[in-house]
């Protein structure tokens, strides 16, 4: 086979390739924010007091949570927020039960103030993990946003 063959061939591959990569990005869905069930589940009744929740992916593709915390309804009192060891994955109808620290005694809340829980949320799609991984490269990643994360919040929970 000759040199010009293999470089016609290469340069063909590399456009192909190039050319489904950019395919795949642009299928995915650029600003619709993940759909998540919320369930509240109940109180601990340790010290602190916990609300303990339920999360239920309601996508067609799978996500996953890096952080997640509680708000409340008092503009005084500040957010309990945590981040996850590793991202925590849900597919499809999976859900995922935690509890978040709601001690109304903290910072002056009242008692009796409302309470949502908050998630960060990626999708954990074919071209997220491709930028993940060239975003590894010394060349091009640099260049390469991170994938989207939303920030999900649930109704209000009366305490």
């Amino acid at each position: 086979m000759s040199v010009r063959r293999r470089i016609l061939l290469a340069a063909l591959a590399v456009g192909v390739v190039g050319t489904v990569v950019v395919l795949i990005w642009t299928l995915e869905p650029k600003d619709s924010t993940p759909k998540l069930e919320f369930t509240l589940l109940g109180y601990t009744n340790s010290f602190l007091k916990e609300g303990v929740v339920r999360v239920t992916n309601c996508e067609q593709r799978p996500i996953g949570i890096s952080a997640l915390g509680a708000m409340f309804d008092n503009d005084k009192a500040p957010y309990v927020f945590a981040l996850t060891d590793s991202l925590i994955v849900l597919k499809c109808g999976e859900s995922w039960t935690n509890s978040l620290l709601i001690d109304p005694t903290n910072y002056g809340r009242d008692p009796r103030s409302r309470w949502a829980a908050f998630y960060y949320v990626e999708r954990s799609t074919f071209s997220n993990r491709l930028r993940i991984k060239l975003r590894n490269l010394p060349v091009i990643g640099r260049h390469i946003k991170p994938p989207a994360k939303w920030q999900v919040t649930s109704d209000w929970f009366e305490q």
